[in-house]
């Protein structure tokens, strides 16, 4: 990511690199992406929270929430301040409750959520925010992608994507610390 992109093959492979980046970082529940956090502020019933790719639960306290589509909640008045049980995304980085949450309950609300990485803008300084192990793999797929959209290789991008299966399905393995060995039933 050095230099300037001067050209239409630089802005094309640019292109297909921010795709790889996007789907590596959206194609397995890599815990590095895995985050807990409390609302950072309120506006009436919704609440705002870091940009995620995805929410896999919010919890008052000990109490799971209910997830709700927005419209099976328009009958219930939002305003009201009680016992909440339910939530709706209403967009990347906001959440609304449904009561209202008393002020005490606030501190309470924690959303574990798989964080959406933001690729760093294109620059001579830009740094990939994540491990060397993860660049490796990421490569693999740029690669393939590059084979396959570039240079039309379709050889190239079979032997690219067997290599990126093998490696990413280790690091998920290493990542989720699955046991390759098989339980013993005796």
């Amino acid at each position: 990511m050095v230099g300037v992109l001067s050209n239409a093959a630089q802005r094309r492979a640019y292109k297909i690199f921010k795709d790889t980046f996007i789907s590596f970082t959206h194609e397995c529940g890599w815990s590095f992406l895995r985050k807990v956090q409390s609302p950072t502020s309120w506006v009436g019933n919704s609440a705002t929270v870091s940009q995620y790719q995805s929410v896999e639960s919010v919890f008052l306290g000990n109490r799971r929430l209910t997830p709700a589509y927005e419209v099976e909640l328009a009958p219930i008045d939002g305003t009201v301040e009680g016992s909440v049980e339910y939530y709706t995304l209403l967009d990347n980085k906001t959440i609304q409750f449904y009561s209202r949450p008393r002020v005490s309950d606030r501190p309470l609300i924690r959303v574990f959520y798989t964080e959406d990485l933001q690729l760093p803008a294109y620059s001579a300084t830009a740094i990939i925010p994540f491990s060397s192990d993860f660049i490796n793999i990421m490569e693999q797929l740029m690669s393939a992608k590059l084979c396959l959209q570039m240079l039309d290789d379709q050889g190239g991008y079979n032997t690219f994507m067997r290599e990126y299966m093998v490696k990413s399905a280790r690091a998920v393995q290493r990542d989720q610390r699955i046991s390759n060995s098989r339980p013993n039933m005796f």
